[in-house]
């Protein structure tokens, strides 16, 4: 009993995230400028608030006979299965938006530079045509993060190439970078490439 009482409290969850997700999807990245931080005092109601919930509804399955001879430990567990929920949904509905939010912002900007980024790939040779070409299809689908990541290995490509400097690609080279930085999470380089890398630097 006391299992099928945290398999429904779980499912309801599932249903709220579900319904969280698509409220998220449908609010897309407008408004975010506007939105400010919960303060430390709005995060504790919230939290007691959360735990509350989750702490009578075992009575609640007591009174409508899905669990029996109920233990205190029952209500603290669900109150804090709802907190943690509720955290994770908060959490997951942000990043959603921001997401959208970085797409939408980022097909406009990388829309502007593409011809720049298209000379300076074809000045460094036909190695990165293919990724032009998927930087364009991100584009056309509003996919701007995808787009990005497509602009950041071009970005290497030109670099590697080491042509005569050109005014234009330095500018959009410095925004594809910024932008790396502000809306690409940085991804954990393998512990075998680092130390491949480190002893190429080593002096022989």
């Amino acid at each position: 009993m006391v299992l099928l009482s945290f398999a429904v409290t779980v499912g309801a969850l599932s249903a709220i995230t579900c319904a969280a997700v698509a409220i998220a999807r449908a609010a897309g990245g407008k408004g975010l400028g506007f939105m400010r931080s919960a303060g430390v005092v709005e995060k504790v109601v919230w939290g007691v608030l959360g735990f509350s919930l989750g702490a009578t509804l075992p009575a609640l399955y007591e009174y409508y006979g899905l669990l029996q001879n109920r233990s205190p430990w029952v209500g603290l567990s669900h109150g804090v299965l709802v907190v943690a929920g509720f955290l994770m949904i908060g959490r997951l509905m942000t990043r959603i938006r921001w997401g959208m939010w970085s797409d939408e912002l980022l097909t406009e900007l990388l829309d502007k530079v593409m011809p720049v980024v298209v000379t300076a790939q074809r000045r460094a040779g036909d190695e990165g045509a293919g990724l032009v070409e998927r930087a364009r299809a991100a584009l056309r689908d509003g996919r701007g993060r995808d787009a990005l990541r497509c602009a950041v290995e071009v970005r290497t490509l030109v670099e590697q190439a080491g042509l005569p400097e050109h005014a234009a690609w330095a500018k959009v080279s410095e925004q594809i970078l910024y932008w790396q930085q502000s809306h690409l999470p940085a991804r954990k380089v393998d512990t075998g490439k680092r130390l491949a890398r480190l002893r190429s630097m080593l002096p022989r």
